[in-house]
């Protein structure tokens, strides 16, 4: 069945049509049927037809007449060449074999449109693939080729690579949309040779400043001959640590592993580097480097006591132990101003001494998160103006009073065998009286008296405002430290209890006015650098107004300052390539508001590329096989070109293309309108008419 070439429609009834037809006839037949002036031949049937014709497609277009065109067309299938331009294909490939290769695909220009791209780490088009890439990522060709498929038709795919993959998703993974035949060819060396490479350094993104973390590589051995190995532990440009063993003949693996101690905050490099051996061809993949952040961001804390107690020593060799915190112990008589310390743990204050009562409502009074741990010397009377504090209505005399977990406390998340170790504690010398419960209180520990459970709080949490508290009500609690260890051998609930508390106190609100972040940590040397940076106003909304200035050093001599642009609600900074090293950035605002933001980062000088130059068919010979395709090595390109060129691979497109077009926007339809009522007013005039 084959399709009109055009065909007309309205968007009224045909009926329609019809009315128009006989309208305009009629229309003419009463104009001329007792007009002898025009009766003879062939005047009387000339101008009637121009009145007929004239008025009925005038009427027509009352009927918004349009015309449908069909047209069939026939396309050439789209073939996608691919090109490998990674450091790890010599110069030679590029400068010699890829123009043999187009010359040679040239012959298939009347069967395909041929679109030719470069692609390492993205694909980009030949003209600007100058720069060789200094990874492969053969996820973003297939990313590439479906996107394009969105406007065209591809029939094939053709990928020259030497099939080395370092960077991304394997291709094996992704698929093709709409199939098209994909076609690769092998270039580059695969002569396999001895090699003694290092493999990617696993190491913590951030560790705490003091705290100890591992790094970690693997080193593999192909050779024919067993091999002694060296490796060495740089941090920066200082050796530090040295791993060394032996690896057999063949292929051959060992685990390196290396324990180092955060000493200092920022973003630390750490290379791993092992001596080459004899005959080895490729020492660029000999060492690896991991990066990690040391962050110093402990709080500190201080321990005020108003006697030495052995609840002190407990505590101590606790939160001394913790890299996440920093511990000032302040000497008995000694008490620090609220600057001091993030979180201020009071033991035994205040007494009766005035200047104790002073100092603890000068601390509560700056918003620091306290802990509050009784002993028989603290004056409740004093802490009753202060939140969370109160009075036991008792006679002044202590009790013991043993522990026992309340059901209904949810502030912390505390593991099952915990609570059931605290159930078992000692109990703690607390006042006499009775003791209020009420609303505002987070209550851990209730008060248990022999065998009675009262509902007296023995351990409870507050939070006012943005101020955080917590409340021991009893001393002794260095007797459920031993308790635990002799029954136990460890101190898993009671160091739970001390950092869960400590934490609670530490995570209050705090709002950073200014920040500057990078785009990643590490860069590769080619990479572009680029850093954001974000102003924050009262009411916690981005903004950009003032002018900010970013500068960028290393530990060298480099230094480089920049105008951040402003992006979004804040600003940005695109600073290009940068020579290898570390980095740190600073961010300045310019204007009334003095705010400085810093961030640090690393730019990596080993390229992926270099960690393998064998080139990997096999990997090339899968994929082209999982596409209805075929391999073939860069001098049997020919067979390649041959199926690219058979009838059915190359088939073109036949497809039928539309086009409407309304009358009235059409010049010629008005000309014979026109042309209809001028031709039969000029023949009326002709022959006598009026």
């Amino acid at each position: 069945m084959h399709m009109p070439l055009f065909a007309f429609q309205t968007l009224a009834s045909g009926w329609l049509v019809l009315l128009c037809a006989s309208s305009s006839a009629g229309l003419a037949w009463l104009l001329y049927r007792k007009d002898n002036r025009f009766a003879e031949r062939p005047w009387k049937w000339i101008l009637p037809s121009l009145r007929f014709t004239g008025l009925f497609f005038l009427l027509l277009l009352l009927l918004s007449p349009f015309l449908v065109f069909n047209s069939q067309k026939e396309e050439k299938p789209a073939l996608l060449v691919y090109y490998d331009k990674s450091k790890s294909l010599p110069d030679s490939i590029g400068r010699n074999l890829y123009p043999a290769l187009e010359k040679q695909l040239s012959s298939l220009e009347d069967r395909y449109e041929i679109r030719s791209f470069a692609f390492g780490e993205n694909v980009v088009s030949l003209a600007d693939s100058g720069l060789k890439s200094s990874s492969t990522d053969f996820g973003s060709l297939v990313d590439h080729v479906n996107d394009f498929q969105g406007s065209r038709r591809v029939s094939a795919v053709l990928v020259i690579s030497d099939g080395i993959l370092n960077k991304g998703i394997n291709p094996l993974a992704k698929k093709l949309v709409k199939s098209p035949s994909l076609f690769t060819v092998g270039v580059g060396d695969t002569t396999p040779y001895e090699d003694l490479k290092l493999g990617p350094v696993q190491i913590n993104e951030s560790v705490f400043i003091g705290s100890e973390f591992g790094i970690e590589t693997s080193l593999k051995w192909s050779g024919n001959s067993s091999v002694n190995w060296l490796a060495t532990l740089y941090e920066g440009d200082n050796a530090i640590q040295r791993r060394e063993g032996v690896l057999r003949a063949g292929s051959s693996f060992a685990k390196v592993e290396f324990k180092v101690k955060a000493t200092s905050p920022g973003i630390k490099n750490y290379k791993v580097v092992v001596a080459p051996v004899s005959q080895e061809r490729n020492i660029a993949n000999n060492q690896a480097v991991g990066l990690t952040e040391v962050v110093d961001n402990r709080k500190s804390i201080a321990l005020v006591q108003h006697a030495a107690h052995p609840d002190i020593a407990a505590l101590v060799r606790v939160v001394e132990g913790n890299a996440r915190y920093r511990l000032m112990l302040a000497e008995p008589g000694f008490l620090p101003e609220p600057a001091a310390a993030d979180i201020f743990i009071v033991h035994g204050i205040p007494t009766a001494d005035a200047r104790e009562q002073a100092w603890i409502k000068r601390i509560a009074g700056s918003g620091k998160s306290i802990w509050y741990i009784a002993s028989v010397q603290t004056q409740w009377s004093a802490l009753a103006s202060l939140a969370g504090g109160q009075v036991p209505n008792g006679s002044g005399k202590t009790e013991d009073v043993l522990p026992q977990v309340a059901s209904d406390f949810s502030e912390i998340a505390f593991e099952p065998e915990v609570l059931k170790r605290i159930s078992s504690w000692p109990p703690l010398k607390v006042a006499f009286g009775k003791w209020e419960t009420n609303a505002g209180q987070q209550v851990l520990l209730k008060q248990r008296i022999g065998s009675v459970i009262t509902q007296y709080p023995l351990f409870y949490l507050r939070e006012t405002g943005k101020q955080r508290s917590a409340w021991l009500t009893g001393e002794g609690l260095w007797r459920w430290k031993m308790k635990e260890l002799a029954t136990h051998g460890d101190n898993l609930a009671f160091e739970s209890l001390v950092y869960n508390t400590l934490q609670y106190l530490g995570a209050t609100g705090n709002n950073v006015p200014f920040v500057l972040t990078s785009l990643k940590r590490e860069y590769l040397q080619d990479d572009g650098v680029m850093l954001n940076a974000t102003r924050y106003d009262a009411a916690g909304n981005a903004d950009n107004s003032i002018l900010c200035e970013l500068t960028i050093e290393d530990n060298k001599q480099f230094r480089r300052s920049v105008r951040m642009s402003g992006f979004g609600g804040g600003y940005r900074a695109e600073i290009g390539s940068l020579p290898p090293g570390n980095y740190k950035a600073t961010a300045t605002l310019k204007g009334g508001e003095k705010l400085t933001a810093g961030t640090s980062f690393f730019v990596n000088s080993i390229s992926p590329e270099a960690n393998q130059t064998q080139a990997d068919f096999g990997l090339l010979r899968r994929w082209a096989g999982q596409n209805n395709g075929a391999f073939a090595a860069a001098n049997q390109i020919s067979g390649i070109i041959k199926q690219l060129g058979s009838a059915e691979q190359s088939k073109k497109i036949l497809y039928t293309e539309t086009k409407l077009t309304d009358l009235i926007h059409a010049k010629w339809f008005f000309l014979i309108i026109l042309i209809c009522f001028s031709g039969e007013w000029f023949l009326r005039k002709y022959l006598g008419g009026y």
